[in-house]
């Protein structure tokens, strides 16, 4: 296992607008501790969108250790994560609920037997204006991304952590060898043309 994409240190340092990193040794993750305002408390909160880490069975030792320092933290868990519904009870013993439910696409499968035909309209009229090629160096269309995110925020008016900053975005598409998380990027950009022309 590594440590690319959510789970590489550039990622959590991309969301200190929000809080300061911490490293959860054990578990090979990251969270971020944020100051409680009018206290001297402090709470924590998983990376945005989702927490990663890569040994989910020393998780539990990890919150152990850190749970002097936090009065709560709330995480959202990697869909794909080696863990089950038990496994988290025993770590966040006051509450863990399921949050939302993911589907998973084999991607050997053709386009037409999973993708919306509606999506796959959308798709092939965005494909006729936009050039889609595989990305090695993401932080070059660091403009191009920031100003299409930038329609998203205002169309969804985009708040929060989600609201990511354009050094937020500099940090993550900065992040090494993230060929495959920069052409997640550029497939959620052409999400993001494939919106405007929806728009028009």
């Amino acid at each position: 296992m590594n440590n690319l994409g959510y789970l590489h240190p550039m990622y959590v340092q991309s969301l200190i607008e929000y809080g300061s990193p911490l490293e959860l040794p054990f578990s090979k993750g990251w969270i971020l501790k944020r100051s409680i305002p009018g206290t001297s408390q402090f709470d924590g909160m998983g990376c945005y969108p989702i927490f990663a880490c890569q040994d989910w069975s020393a998780l539990g030792a990890d919150l152990d250790r850190i749970a002097d320092q936090l009065v709560s933290l709330s995480l959202v868990t990697d869909p794909f994560g080696r863990y089950n519904q038990k496994d988290l009870a025993k770590c966040f013993k006051e509450i863990a609920n399921p949050y939302k439910e993911h589907f998973v696409v084999d991607l050997h499968r053709r386009p037409e037997d999973f993708v919306a035909a509606h999506h796959q309209r959308n798709a092939h009229k965005a494909l006729r204006t936009v050039n889609v090629e595989i990305c090695t160096e993401p932080i070059k269309y660091l403009d191009e991304w920031v100003h299409l995110y930038g329609n998203l925020i205002e169309r969804h008016n985009i708040m929060g952590i989600a609201r990511f900053s354009r050094d937020a975005f500099a940090k993550q598409l900065s992040i090494p060898e993230s060929l495959r998380f920069g052409q997640l990027l550029m497939l959620k950009q052409l999400e993001c043309y494939c919106g405007m022309f929806r728009a028009m």
